[in-house]
């Protein structure tokens, strides 16, 4: 339940977040900065503002994807939603010419795409650490995030993602013993702890919420061993 709710609050903080982002960007672009702008403006106020508008947009998609950057994209898609809803009520009652209007609100759209594209490569970067690791096996929760993750080195790796109910810590284990291969698990933060320990690792272990750069390798055996490293956030 705690995961859902995080998930939960998560996805709206990314959302609104990276809304608000751009809004306030592109209110500091053209009320304080650029001025408004006009089919009419001057050549470089045009290109001043539309790289005020890029900006913003930039920063609101990584906003988007830096605080739920396990499924960038379809938060992403959420600020696209407000940015459309902004769109039709400037079109209603612009007076400017819908292309220009429509063009001021591409340049919005296609950065803020652009900083989920950035979210989104963190995944790829895990996939491309893992391509020659020899991954036989792929592990996630139900919860679409750690499936998102996971999916790049699925990919990469052509195995096909066994989904083991988060609570489901003894069957997890119980599967990768099972294994002669090596495995990848994408988990959560307060759950891989108690993965770690069942596998025979004491050394406590605590992850923060707020920490999406963990990769944990363990090897197992007589003496199980644990490698703690980071990649990219």
């Amino acid at each position: 339940m705690r995961n859902r709710f995080v998930s939960v609050l998560r996805s709206v903080a990314a959302v609104v977040g990276g809304y608000l982002t751009v809004a306030l960007g592109t209110i500091l672009t053209f009320n304080v900065l650029v001025g408004q702008m006009t089919v009419d403006s001057a050549p470089l106020q045009l290109i001043l503002g539309t790289i005020g508008a890029a900006l913003s947009g930039l920063a609101g998609g990584l906003i988007a994807g830096i605080v739920a950057p396990r499924f960038p994209f379809a938060h992403v898609a959420g600020v696209l939603i407000f940015l459309i809803i902004d769109t039709a009520l400037v079109v209603a009652k612009g007076p400017g010419p819908l292309w220009f209007d429509l063009a001021g609100s591409s340049v919005l759209a296609i950065t803020v795409l652009i900083g989920g594209w950035i979210g989104r490569a963190r995944a790829d970067a895990l996939a491309r650490i893992l391509k020659d690791s020899g991954i036989t096996a792929i592990f996630t929760t139900e919860f679409k995030r750690t499936q998102e993750t996971a999916a790049p080195t699925a990919t990469s790796a052509h195995v096909t993602p066994t989904v083991v109910a988060v609570k489901d810590t003894a069957g997890l284990v119980a599967k990768l013993h099972q294994l002669s291969g090596n495995a990848l698990v994408v988990a959560h933060g307060d759950t891989i702890p108690n993965i770690v320990k069942a596998l025979g690792i004491n050394s406590p272990i605590n992850i923060p919420d707020e920490d999406y750069s963990e990769l944990l390798i363990v090897t197992l055996g007589d003496k199980p061993q644990l490698f703690r490293l980071h990649y990219p956030s």
